[in-house]
């Protein structure tokens, strides 16, 4: 049996979750990355999902703060 990798170990988000949580649209997450506003996905899995871990959160926070002042 193979074992879990370590993206399958620790708890990640979905770029859905991501949107919710910084309280923007899917797509303009996507766009903001893609641009460079926001940082590059912690993981972006075989299948092409990416995913956010809570570091990833704090410094997308950091990136909206900083982007409004």
């Amino acid at each position: 049996m193979p074992r879990p990798q370590l993206a399958d170990r620790l708890e990640f988000k979905t770029m859905p979750q991501i949107a919710e949580a910084l309280g923007m649209e899917t797509e303009k997450v996507g766009r903001w990355i893609k641009a460079g506003l926001l940082p590059p996905p912690t993981v972006i899995k075989e299948n092409g999902l990416r995913l956010f871990d809570q570091w990833w959160i704090a410094a997308a926070r950091r990136a909206l703060t900083e982007r409004q002042q």
